[in-house]
């Protein structure tokens, strides 16, 4: 296969894992719930996304590995923290960031390989 061939799948299925935290986020967000609960797993779900950010930045756009490598390691703390918050609300919400979750478990794998390998 292509190498932009291998790109353009890889990047739809980060686009189906966003699309899918979204619907969880939604499922949570339209619920009526305990205020304080809801709002927690949002800020949580927040912070997830801008670790999300982040990451590709510190790792793909300034090359800078150890910083990419704290940033990967509190993307996967608090991508468990959503998704145990989530799975305290509403259990379609939770299974929906399941993904996401080994996606960032395997994003801090690799990361942290090029670190190793590269330090």
């Amino acid at each position: 296969m292509p190498n932009d061939a291998l790109v353009a799948r890889s990047w739809g299925a980060l686009a189906i894992l966003y699309v899918a935290m979204a619907l969880a986020a939604w499922q949570i967000w339209r619920r009526p719930l305990a205020a304080g609960r809801q709002r927690l797993a949002m800020n949580f779900w927040g912070w997830q996304l801008a670790l999300g950010a982040a990451w590709p930045a510190a790792f793909f756009g300034l090359h800078l590995l150890l910083p990419a490598l704290m940033l990967a390691v509190g993307l996967v703390a608090c991508a468990g923290l959503t998704l145990w918050r989530f799975a305290g609300l509403d259990k379609i919400a939770a299974f929906l960031l399941v993904p996401f979750f080994g996606f960032t478990i395997s994003l801090l794998y690799v990361n942290a390989g090029f670190w190793w390998l590269n330090h």
